[in-house]
């Protein structure tokens, strides 16, 4: 009979109940050996799916940004182009206007309107740059939880292998136990029966 787990005694011996005790130890340990390999599958498998939507969520979010961003660098191009165009208008010439003080003002506060567009469109490209800098990483943790998934889905096989060897190597302890006992039990049988 051929044993496939160590637990199980060696050809030729005697089965004891601390070899059935072994054997059912050995099984149950695997059984937790696998249960907590697909545990650990399960969760590492959870965590890739939460991270594949994360990288969607950011690309969205980034292409969301960079549209804003075209969008106000368009409108931030056409105000400034009114402003020079203004600018240069023989009405708005200083020696035309009456109040200088007012002139300076209204210069002031067109300077702060083309530092406040220069600053929002600056604002959007560093936001696109960040979403593209976080997507990024998470593109690399997905490859690298990938392999990981991988790794475990081996571990996984390998532990459910183990477990059907050690529930194998029970049978045959059980097996050869009772063929034992049976032989006994007819060893026994044959003494009480044969005349002295």
């Amino acid at each position: 009979m051929l044993f496939r787990s160590g637990v199980a005694p060696a050809a030729g011996r005697q089965v004891t109940p601390e070899d059935i005790a072994a054997a059912e130890a050995a099984e149950a340990e695997a059984a937790v050996r696998l249960s907590q390999a697909r545990q650990d599958l399960a969760e590492a498998a959870a965590l890739r799916d939460r991270l594949e939507a994360t990288i969607v969520s950011l690309a969205a979010r980034e292409a969301t940004a960079e549209q804003s961003a075209v969008a106000e660098a368009i409108s931030v191009r056409d105000r400034l182009t009114r402003m020079y165009m203004l600018a240069g208008r023989p009405d708005v010439l200083l020696s035309a206007v009456g109040d200088v003080g007012g002139f300076f003002t209204r210069l002031a506060y067109l300077t702060a309107i083309a530092d406040r567009d220069r600053q929002a469109v600056n604002q959007f490209t560093l936001i696109v740059e960040d979403l593209m800098a976080l997507r990024g990483q998470a593109e690399q943790e997905l490859d690298e939880l990938a392999g990981a998934v991988a790794a475990l889905e081996l571990v996984a096989a390998s532990r459910a292998a183990a477990l059907e060897d050690a529930a194998a190597s029970l049978a045959e302890t059980r097996q050869a136990w009772a063929e034992q006992e049976a032989a006994r039990s007819e060893e026994h049988t044959s003494e009480l029966q044969s005349p002295d």
